[in-house]
């Protein structure tokens, strides 16, 4: 089809048809694995939250480490995606004397699941990870940014996740690893390539999936060699589409093949009822939350009464959303039930949400599982 019949198809859909076919176009384009694009603003905040960052720990004195994508991307110089948090590694041994410290420039320390950690005790007892918040915007730093436990085995050696897998590595390699110059001046230590990479292989998020596949081929050689040999020596091998392979080139010859099945096969209807489904979930809410804009007087006691309905959490987390449509409720002229639907689905911009709704179910339909041999042998 080329250019003309395509653009004389689209004036031809139904408004029910033409978000769907946006979505399919944008789901199975060439790059649907990929996530946005950073603006230049987010790439000016990753840079400026990584040297406040390392301000604050270098001043505290004792080894840390940059970790998770950001330290892949800041290793080639470059910010190429959204990174919403600094992950930082540190000794496990260190972490009650950095609780004093941390807290006494102004952060409150929590778990996972955002329960207040109130005490050193607490956050040494049995944690893997903890993150930090600012309680105290008016000293200067970071706002918050996540600690993960570097823990040793008898050798001192520095042991792979929780310790399980039977693999550590030297601390030498994290001593001689690569440096990264923020623009405050301040030196960034980065966590090795290559044991970020293994990270990101066990995790499998979008965004890991993603890493996994850009950055591999950057390793240099001698990196290559070592996450080659920690795969060999966990046992690991890995599933794609019902598909086995006991290496990372196979895996990403597997990916790739898979990638290009999915864009080739990936069904209209998966997509079509996403939209009803979320349509009719959406169509629901903003139903609910006209009709308490009709029975409240005040754009204040709408806010009050929509955190009742909808819960606080959800409320602040889509506070700038919920402020612009209080806005157009509580206006000079009041909107009818369609207006305010059709306002409300550009607010939330509910596009964007299924757009990356039909992007995870299609990463879902080509990411690998990993798996270890030992296991497979004993079955």
């Amino acid at each position: 089809m080329n250019m003309e019949e395509m653009k004389s198809a689209e004036q031809m859909m139904t408004p029910e048809q033409r978000p769907a076919s946006n979505l399919r176009e944008k789901v199975l384009s060439n790059n649907f694995e990929t996530p946005e694009i950073a603006t230049e603003q987010q790439k000016s905040d990753v840079e400026k939250e990584t040297g406040d960052v390392a301000r604050i720990l270098n001043g505290y004195g004792k080894p840390w480490f940059l970790g998770g994508g950001t330290s892949l991307e800041l290793a080639q110089d470059e910010i190429t995606r959204d990174h919403h948090d600094s992950d930082i590694v540190m000794p496990y041994e260190n972490v009650a004397d950095f609780f004093d410290y941390a807290s006494g420039l102004g952060y409150r320390f929590s778990d996972a699941e955002g329960k207040d950690i109130l005490s050193k005790e607490d956050l040494v007892n049995s944690r893997e990870n903890a993150f930090l918040h600012k309680i105290d915007r008016a000293k200067p730093g970071s706002q918050g940014f996540e600690i993960i436990f570097l823990r040793k085995n008898d050798a001192g050696e520095i042991l792979f996740g929780s310790g399980d897998e039977g693999l550590a590595f030297p601390v030498s390699l994290y001593d001689n690893g690569q440096k990264y110059s923020a623009q405050n001046g301040q030196e960034v230590p980065l966590q090795p390539r290559e044991i970020v990479l293994l990270h990101k292989i066990f995790d499998g998020r979008q965004k890991d999936f993603h890493d996994v596949k850009k950055f591999l081929p950057t390793l240099s050689a001698e990196e290559r060699q070592r996450l080659d040999a920690y795969i060999e020596k966990i046992g690991l091998y890995f599933v794609v589409n019902g598909k086995e392979t006991e290496n990372l080139d196979g895996l990403m010859q597997l990916v790739e093949a898979t990638t290009k099945e999915v864009k080739e096969n990936f069904p209209a209807s998966k997509i079509d009822e996403a939209i009803s489904r979320s349509n009719e979930r959406f169509n629901t809410t903003i139903g609910k939350v006209f009709e308490i804009a009709s029975r409240v007087s005040s754009p204040e006691n709408f806010l009050i009464e929509v955190k009742k309905e909808f819960g606080e959490d959800l409320v602040a987390q889509r506070k700038a959303e919920f402020d612009e449509v209080a806005k157009f409720l509580f206006g000079e002229k009041k909107p009818t039930r369609e207006e305010f639907g059709e306002f409300a689905h550009r607010a939330f911009n509910i596009q964007k949400y299924l757009e990356e709704k039909m992007k995870n179910e299609a990463l879902d339909m080509q990411r690998w599982e990993v798996r270890n041999k030992n296991e497979k042998t004993t079955k």
